[in-house]
């Protein structure tokens, strides 16, 4: 009853048991390569750096929560809300992406390259479609990572092959004895979403296959290790059983926390750190690099895993989408990036406005001293101050005027904010006021056709990757 249940996996188009989780290295190159892969992760998370601060002031943005850091108040009363002005954008072209991708029936299609194979691929399609909709779940899958392509402009997928094969202990027919049976849980291709600010890779690459290296960020549990361990992928998982960290997250993780209102309040002690590394390194001198895979603890330089690389293609199973491509990088241009410097300021323009109107629309009074006015006068219709000389002992007065220029204005950097995103309110089910006047019917139907075209194009970027990922 206290055994532990196996599990087993086998790699894409292997037959058996995959291979050893650690492969015999001469200790003068396994040195050699522990010193290459802590050199590129203290290299990678260094130039991660600035981007995991602009992310998160990105998901800060996206919230839009009123400001309690404002570094100088004016007056008490002063206005501190965010406009979302990025969710208007991001949450309508999030919606048209989701829909247009997973709406399709199929969500893939596949034509045959021979004749004889026409009548086959109707076949072909619904199979896939089943097993995408029921086994992978695929749009569960792929949503977050969707609102994170459009907000911060790149997504990831991990396709692996795995299988799952527990012994589980269930009732017999009658439920009169317990007994132990074999249970496959999962078995055939499976995709991952990867949190953007977990994926490590260098710049200057604008395919994953020419990386020399890729790096994810896993956070898992030691009993989750041990369970791999047993199955078979891992090894050296005791080394490591007493090095959990405490509460670390990346800037991003941090941002999403804060703005959700969910986080632990104790710390995340139950946690291990590791790096599963997917590279090209040179095992022997005048050969050409080998594909390696391997899973890495970087306090104690434990490998738990050393691998060739098994699969038949070779290839990293990581599938990066960009929402607007960018030169020389594999990171996408995302809404939140584009939008946020004219959110900042069509927020600084709402609040001079709120404030512009609070201020002119109170009035306080000038109060000769002794006069017999309490300090903080009660104000009612009909209330009566008695002093020797109203003129002079008791002034009303106002700190400002009405401007109603700060209206023009905002509207105008909306109209940026939509030349720059696409997202115009045509594209979003509502006409533009930007314009002014009621636009004809052929002055509209044109804008929107306009509009779409910027959101066509992303699409295609996303059927391109999942070309790829569904030839994976």
């Amino acid at each position: 009853m206290e055994e532990t249940p196996t599990y087993k996996t086998t790699p894409m188009g292997a037959r058996g048991e995959i291979p050893p989780p650690i492969m015999a290295l001469d200790p003068e190159v396994e040195a050699k390569f522990l010193i290459w892969v802590d050199q590129w992760l203290l290299d990678l998370e260094n130039a991660q750096s600035d981007l995991q601060d602009a992310w998160a002031d990105q998901e800060k943005a996206y919230r839009a929560l009123p400001d309690v850091d404002i570094p100088f108040v004016p007056f008490q009363g002063a206005s501190n809300e965010t406009i979302p002005v990025g969710a208007m954008a991001v949450d309508p072209i999030f919606a048209r992406l989701d829909t247009g991708v997973f709406k399709q029936d199929p969500v893939f299609s596949f034509k045959p390259l021979r004749k004889d194979l026409k009548d086959v691929m109707p076949a072909v399609e619904r199979f896939v479609d089943f097993y995408q909709k029921h086994k992978l779940k695929f749009r569960q899958v792929a949503q977050p990572r969707i609102l994170e392509f459009v907000k911060l402009g790149t997504m990831i997928f991990k396709v692996i092959y795995d299988r799952e094969e527990y012994e589980v202990m269930r009732y017999a027919e009658g439920f009169t004895k317990v007994v132990r049976a074999q249970e496959v849980r999962f078995a055939g291709p499976r995709v991952l979403g990867i949190h953007l600010g977990d994926a490590l890779f260098p710049p200057f690459y604008e395919t994953v296959q020419d990386c020399p290296i890729f790096l994810e960020r896993q956070r898992t549990t030691y009993e989750k290790l041990k369970t791999m361990e047993a199955a078979g992928k891992l090894a050296n998982v005791d080394k490591i059983k007493y090095q959990q960290t405490i509460g670390k997250r990346t800037k991003v993780e941090a941002a999403r926390e804060d703005a959700n209102k969910h986080a632990l309040r104790t710390f995340y002690e139950n946690e291990l750190e590791v790096f599963e590394g997917w590279c090209d390194f040179q095992l022997e001198e005048n050969q050409p690099p080998s594909r390696l895979v391997f899973t890495y603890h970087r306090d104690t330089r434990t490998l738990l895993q050393l691998r060739l690389n098994w699969y038949f293609h070779q290839k990293k199973p990581y599938v990066l989408i960009p929402y607007q491509v960018v030169n020389d990088t594999m990171l996408g241009f995302g809404i939140m990036e584009m939008i946020k410097p004219l959110q900042d300021a069509i927020t600084k323009w709402h609040r001079m406005a709120q404030d512009n109107a609070y201020i002119a629309n109170i009035r306080m009074f000038i109060v000769r001293k002794n006069s017999g006015i309490e300090e903080v006068p009660k104000l009612y219709s009909g209330r009566c101050f008695f002093v020797d000389e109203p003129t002079k002992d008791f002034i009303p007065f106002a700190a400002g005027d009405i401007y109603p220029s700060t209206l023009a204005e905002r509207q105008n950097l909306f109209g940026m904010a939509e030349k720059r995103t696409g997202a115009s309110d045509y594209l979003t089910g509502r006409e533009s006021p930007i314009i002014g006047t009621r636009a004809t019917a052929t002055s509209t139907l044109a804008l929107i056709k306009e509009g779409l075209a910027r959101v066509e194009e992303v699409l295609e970027n996303i059927r391109q990757a999942l070309q790829r990922y569904s030839s994976s």
